[in-house]
């Protein structure tokens, strides 16, 4: 029963979020954005991932392991204060299934026209961490924009220790 817990909190993160209480804003740009899904955290910057790399397992100072990924997003249609904001999702997948991710409301850090939503601490959940150290993984990455279009990009990772 050690993973009860762990169910439940996957089903906070990742599960399907309702509808926000806000409208979204009227679309400003004809064509979504772009999304790219690497690693990297506020101080590394954003570090391109290509289908097949390693990507580290830590272990986090809440006691839970995880891996750590970012997402720059070219052409974001922002959300505007007051709006239904930047919704982000990670999903992390082991033949299909779900084992772990996480789901934030957050402001991109931004110059010119790349977009940043860097460091998110995408959680194992469901997965014994050691049934999927050294298997290749998915990792999903998804960004609502500000007028509710959702852009998504994915990478087959590797995990390691």
């Amino acid at each position: 029963m050690r993973w009860l817990p762990a169910i439940l909190l996957l089903g906070s993160t990742v599960a399907c979020e309702p509808p926000p209480d806000v409208e979204p804003l009227a679309c400003r740009k004809a064509a979504p954005g772009e999304a790219d899904l690497g690693a990297g955290d506020l101080a590394a910057g954003f570090i391109p991932l290509e289908d097949g790399e390693d990507i580290p397992v830590i272990f986090g100072p809440q006691g839970m392991h995880m891996i750590v990924v970012s997402i720059q997003v070219r052409d974001l249609e922002a959300a505007e204060v007051g709006t239904m904001g930047n919704h982000v999702q990670v999903a992390i997948r082991e033949q299909g299934e779900v084992v772990g991710g996480t789901v934030i409301d957050m402001e991109p850090l931004t110059s010119a026209e790349v977009s940043e939503f860097l460091g998110l601490r995408a959680v194992f959940t469901v997965a014994e961490i050691q049934d999927v150290i050294g298997k290749v993984i998915e990792v999903e990455g998804i960004v609502r924009d500000g007028c509710g279009r959702e852009l998504e990009t994915a990478r087959w990772l590797t995990l390691v220790e």
